[in-house]
């Protein structure tokens, strides 16, 4: 049961599903401009929700919120769902190459500080505080230009990749 959900001859890519899985929100460059788009899957109609760019979109776990990264800037951004005005969340993180390193969580965002001063951290932003806390110091630099932090819905889990630079030469025998 294979079929298109978004259509024309437009990118279209990093979608989300919205949390009560109606909606899928996706980057689309249709307008000329990397932003937010909701396609309804109950009825396939499409609306753009950003103006001023967006990308990486995820619904709040309420379902009132969808927080984005953008391509080409640092910060996370936040819109209602229903749309409206974009709002800044969080400044100068996670970085232009690192615009998938982030996570929404009930009580916040887990992101990447890529250029921390001692080693890339892992920092939550508190949305009752509005502050930024280190969680943990990595040992190396994540892989950029991918979305590679995830976290659970209560935020007491997070999962993150890192490319280990090594060089290997392997075999595999008996292999048919």
């Amino acid at each position: 049961n294979l079929h298109a959900i978004t259509h024309g001859d437009s990118d279209n890519y990093v979608p989300s599903w919205s949390r009560d899985g109606k909606s899928i929100y996706f980057t689309s460059i249709r307008t000329g401009k990397r932003q937010i788009w909701k396609h309804s899957l109950e009825n396939g109609s499409e609306k753009p929700l950003t103006e001023h760019g967006g990308f990486s979109p995820f619904e709040s776990y309420d379902g009132r919120t969808i927080y984005y990264s953008k391509f080409d800037e640092p910060g996370i951004w936040s819109i209602p769902a229903s749309g409206g005005r974009e709002s800044v969340v969080v400044t100068g993180k996670p970085q232009v190459n690192y615009w998938g390193h982030w996570a929404v969580t009930e009580s916040g965002l887990y992101l990447l500080d890529a250029d921390a001063e001692l080693r890339p951290t892992i920092e939550f932003y508190s949305f009752a505080t509005r502050r930024i806390t280190p969680v943990l110091a990595l040992e190396q630099k994540p892989s950029a230009w991918q979305s590679s932090l995830s976290a659970s819905r209560d935020g007491r889990t997070v999962f993150y990749s890192q490319t280990d630079p090594q060089s290997v030469i392997k075999m595999v025998e008996n292999f048919r």
